[in-house]
C-alpha cells in the first residue's frame, strides 16, 4: 500500500515538473514570438520611414530640378534673343551706312550739278540771247529741293535706328524684326523721294534753257 502511495506521489511529482517546464518552454516560446512581433513592427516602421524620406527627396530634387531648367532655358532664351537683336542692328547699322555714302555722293552730285547749270544761266544772261527768266525761277525752285535733300540726309546720319531705340514686347520674332527695320527703311525711302524731287527740278531748268535757245529770244526780265 505504500508503495502504491509512493508511486503516486512520485507519478505526481514527474508529472507536475514535466508540465512546469512544458509550461516554461510555451513561455520562452510567447516571448520569442512576442519579440520577433515587436521586430518586425519596428522593421516596418524603418521601411516605411525609408520609404517616405525617399519620397521627400525625389521630390524635393524633382523641384529643385524643375526650378534649374526654367532658369536655364530664361538665360537661353535670353541669351538666343540678345544674338538675334544684335544681328539686326548690326544690319540697321549696315545699311545706315550704305545710305549715306550714297546719299553723301548724291548730294554732292546735285550740287554741281546746279553749279553748272547756274553758270551756264549767268553766261546766256551775259550774252543777251536767251531768255533766262524761267531757267532763274526753275533754279531757285531746284535749289531748294537740293536743300530739302542735304537736311534730310543730316537728319538721317544722326538719328538712332538702333533696336535699343525702339520698345517692343515679347521674343523677337519676324514680325517685330520687321518693325525694327522699317523706320530706317521708311527714312531711306523718303530721302529718296526727295532726291529724285530734285533732279526733276534740275531736269526742268535744262529743258527751259534748251526751249529758251531754240525760241532765240533776248527777254532776261
Amino acid at each position: 500500500m505504500k508503495k502504491i502511495i509512493l508511486i503516486q506521489i512520485l507519478s505526481f511529482l514527474v508529472a507536475g515538473t514535466a508540465y512546469a517546464q512544458s509550461a516554461t518552454l510555451y513561455s520562452v516560446k510567447g516571448q520569442q514570438i512576442e519579440n520577433a512581433k515587436q521586430k518586425i513592427a519596428e522593421v516596418r516602421q524603418n521601411a516605411q520611414e525609408t520609404i517616405k524620406n525617399v519620397r521627400e527627396f525625389a521630390s524635393s530634387t524633382r523641384a529643385s530640378t524643375s526650378v534649374e531648367i526654367k532658369g536655364r532655358r530664361a538665360e537661353i532664351k535670353t541669351a538666343v534673343q540678345e544674338l538675334v537683336e544684335q544681328k539686326i542692328e548690326n544690319r540697321i547699322n549696315q545699311v545706315k551706312e550704305n545710305a549715306l555714302r550714297d546719299f553723301d555722293i548724291t548730294v554732292r552730285n546735285l550740287n554741281n550739278l546746279h553749279l553748272r547749270i547756274s553758270s551756264r544761266i549767268e553766261k546766256l544772261e551775259a550774252s543777251g540771247t536767251t531768255s533766262i527768266v524761267e531757267p532763274k525761277n526753275l533754279l531757285e525752285i531746284a535749289s531748294s529741293s537740293i536743300e530739302n535733300v542735304r537736311i534730310a540726309v543730316e537728319s538721317f546720319r544722326t538719328t538712332d535706328f538702333s533696336t535699343s531705340s525702339i520698345v517692343l514686347g515679347g521674343n523677337l520674332t519676324q514680325t517685330t524684326e520687321k518693325a525694327l527695320t522699317q523706320p530706317i527703311k521708311d527714312k531711306i525711302k523718303e530721302i529718296k523721294n526727295l532726291i529724285k524731287d530734285a533732279h526733276s527740278a534740275l531736269v526742268d531748268v535744262v529743258t527751259s534753257i534748251v526751249k529758251g535757245q531754240a525760241m532765240g529770244t533776248t527777254t532776261t526780265e
